[in-house]
């Protein structure tokens, strides 16, 4: 545990709205092809919803307190959100920017010799926004952990789920009764 410092504490969390922002960098390169903006803007909104309805989920679920609860008093401004701890929104958001650039930016450029800079770079951001989290006083180190967990996996997970080759991975069939959903790998 950390004790609390307020001006990492709003550097961290104004980052990681930035680099909720990252996926920017896929899409710049394909902006005259047709859809991809609303391909694109579908797919992160997507990812963007589970991981939001997850972490706050989680949040209002798990009553945790902040670190900074058994080393000072409530910070001032903080006496709304001590007991929201788990899991980090702040983490939450910097993973799923770092995680769905890695996807699109693999799928759109498979060939390219900056897809490992790409994702080592941005998940090193993203680690860099976690870890200043913790060393804030804002978080535990479990707390960021399960966030880039969570982001992560929606992060690859829908952009894997719209990709398509000369057949579909994905469909849907309705049933009388319900839905089959299939998924080839």
């Amino acid at each position: 545990m950390f004790p609390y410092k307020k001006t990492l504490d709003l550097i961290t969390d104004n980052g990681a709205y930035a680099l909720a922002l990252l996926p920017i960098i896929s899409v710049v390169p394909n902006i005259k092809e047709e859809n991809t903006l609303l391909t694109y803007g579908i797919m992160y909104g997507e990812a963007l919803l589970l991981t939001y309805g997850t972490t706050f989920t989680l949040k209002n679920a798990v009553i945790r307190y902040r670190p900074y609860m058994y080393t000072d008093n409530i910070p001032s401004g903080k006496e709304k959100d001590y007991y929201n701890s788990f899991p980090s929104g702040a983490a939450s958001f910097s993973f799923l920017g770092a995680s769905f650039l890695s996807a699109t930016f693999s799928q759109e450029f498979p060939e390219s010799k900056m897809k490992l800079p790409v994702i080592i770079g941005s998940y090193t951001l993203a680690a860099a926004i976690a870890s200043f989290r913790v060393v804030s006083g804002a978080h535990f180190t479990t707390d960021v952990l399960t966030s880039a967990l969570i982001s992560s996996l929606y992060g690859w997970l829908i952009p894997c789920l719209h990709l398509k080759n000369n057949n579909e991975r994905l469909t849907i069939f309705p049933t009388g009764n319900g839905i089959i959903v299939s998924l080839s790998i």
